[in-house]
């Protein structure tokens, strides 16, 4: 398998990579600022996956803190066999042989966990015996316990899929969006993780996952990913066009003579501005340096939350 996916042609790297960073910036940012704990729950999971000194306990630590966050009581891990495309099962836990036997190579889109790497994309099953398209695993499904599936693309640095990390309930049940969302990121930090330990040693002959200067999750841990000029510029931009749809909304004000569309964009105004102040404090505790440690509470943003209609005001950089 290792020699497989080292013979594969290259794919362009450098757009590829950065619209994977531009992802995990875009979740880290959301994710930092509706559940903090869950956040600092990834980067402990970053820093054990960085610190493992062999790719067979990197793979149980993925399945672990897979398990663990998705609260499931089963979990797998398959690798790509690039030679033709199939899933091989090398990690789990909580299975019996049948279950292991009859998912050991899997081709297709025939189960959750073939239909999430043909389509590089999370697969979600509630009722594994309720889907009329999983009925040829029915008999598996019953003896192993599981009722639900989910399963998640493991995509390493430059967006190649590495293999599926999949997480099993004995009850049935949809997982929330923000369950699904944090399981999507973990699924690029492992990627990553696991990517670098199948690429193997570099030119120096150090172990990919003991390098000080490349370590498995380089780009992908929120403070590190930020702190990239990509991922900087990608937050300042933002931030800018939140701001500048501010100032236009404060310009018009004056010339809203109702007086419940007026409150209405006094309102819309505060939440802007709100919104600015949360990316700046969420930028700060994630790492982010240089400009964006400015305030959002300067001049600028109190006019904007006035309501002044001072839109000659000079452009506010994060």
């Amino acid at each position: 398998m290792t020699v497989s996916y080292r013979a594969t042609s290259p794919r362009p790297a450098g757009v590829v990579a950065d619209a994977v960073r531009a992802d995990q910036l875009g979740t880290c940012v959301s994710l930092a600022l509706d559940d903090p704990s869950a956040l600092r729950q990834l980067q402990d999971a970053a820093a054990e996956l960085r610190d493992a000194p062999h790719l067979a306990l990197v793979l149980v630590r993925v399945v672990r803190t897979a398990m663990a966050l998705a609260g499931a009581d089963f979990g797998n891990v398959q690798v790509v066999d690039l030679s033709d495309g199939s899933l091989v099962l090398v990690t789990q836990c909580g299975f019996g042989p049948g279950f292991l036997d009859h998912f050991a190579v899997v081709q297709g889109e025939h189960c959750v966990c073939g239909r999430a790497a043909r389509q590089g994309a999370q697969a979600v099953v509630a009722d594994v015996l309720a889907a009329p398209d999983m009925a040829p695993h029915e008999g598996i499904f019953r003896t192993a316990g599981v009722r639900a599936v989910q399963s998640t693309p493991l995509v390493d640095c430059v967006g190649r899929l590495v293999g599926v990390v999949s997480t099993h309930m004995s009850e049935p049940g949809q997982p929330s969006e923000h369950s699904l969302r944090i399981m999507r990121l973990y699924g690029l930090l492992a990627g990553e993780s696991i990517g670098r330990w199948l690429r193997g040693p570099s030119a120096d002959g150090v172990p990919p996952g003991l390098r000080h200067d490349a370590t498995p999750l380089a780009r992908c841990v929120p403070d590190q990913a930020l702190t990239d000029p990509l991922m900087s510029r990608i937050l300042s931009d933002t931030i800018n066009r939140i701001f500048s749809a501010g100032l236009s909304l404060a310009g018009a004000l004056p010339r809203i003579t109702d007086d419940f569309a007026a409150q209405r964009v006094r309102a819309g105004i505060e939440e802007l501005d709100g919104m600015i102040r949360s990316m700046q404090r969420a930028a700060v505790d994630l790492g982010v340096r240089g400009e964006h440690r400015e305030s959002a509470t300067g001049p600028t943003a109190r006019r904007l939350r006035r309501g002044s209609g001072e839109t000659d005001a000079p452009a506010h950089r994060a």
